[in-house]
């Protein structure tokens, strides 16, 4: 475990259980390898190396992903926001994304994450990205939308929502994954659509529409980065 073996500092032992990632942050005590003489000592669950197959995923499915993500209990305590991403010309490249595996970009005509603070940093969910799961907010946007200079055309805007929003009030009948004659583009989930009875919804079409009669506020990315980080 750790490696501290003969100290009596205040320091941070690193280890894993069931594949997550804990700290023990500790205060004037010893250490040695099998832990013995334990003092003040308390455990921080850290926010990354977290396994993607742990959660719900459908390819070509972003934003019910995300809805999976804001209702588990892993997730959902967190000071959490949805980020839709994408442009007035529907057409944001994203890099370090699959499935392409060189260094050129893929487009999408929208995406969605989810934002979470955690230790007093914000944290990017993103199950097409090969970054880090999750990958530190300052860290994801530098890689994913940093690689080149973008036209105004391209360049990435963000909508926020409160994911408990999100998770209440999200409708999908996945009707745009369908072609004119009602066959699948990309095969469904295999979890039942995502319906709510209330009248309150918040479809697809307000995810996909960044003009300006979006009912939410629409920001650029250094916007963006003034809020967050």
């Amino acid at each position: 475990m750790g490696k501290n073996e003969n100290s009596n500092k205040p320091g941070r032992v690193q280890f894993y259980v069931n594949n997550k990632s804990y700290v023990f942050k500790t205060l004037s005590l010893k250490i040695n390898r099998t832990f013995r003489g334990f003092l003040n000592v308390y455990v921080l669950p850290l926010p990354f190396r977290m396994e993607k197959s742990t959660y719900k995923y459908a390819k070509n499915y972003c934003e019910e992903n995300v809805w999976q993500l804001c209702v588990h209990p892993d997730i959902e305590s967190q000071e959490n926001v949805v980020l839709i991403i994408s442009n007035t010309s529907r057409n944001c490249p994203f890099w370090f994304h699959n499935p392409v595996e060189n260094e050129n970009p893929v487009c999408w005509d929208y995406h969605v994450v989810l934002l979470a603070r955690k230790q007093e940093k914000w944290w990017i969910y993103d199950f097409d990205s090969t970054l880090e799961f999750p990958c530190s907010l300052d860290s994801y946007l530098s890689q994913t939308f940093g690689k080149e200079r973008l036209s105004p055309e391209t360049a990435p805007l963000f909508k926020g929502l409160p994911a408990k929003d999100f998770a209440s009030n999200f409708f999908s009948d996945r009707a745009h994954m369908k072609d004119a004659i009602g066959n699948w583009i990309f095969s469904p989930p295999s979890w039942p659509e995502i319906e709510h009875g209330h009248d309150k919804r918040l479809e697809i079409a307000e995810i996909m529409d960044f003009s300006d009669s979006s009912q939410y506020e629409i920001i650029q990315l250094d916007e963006l980065k003034g809020r967050y980080l």
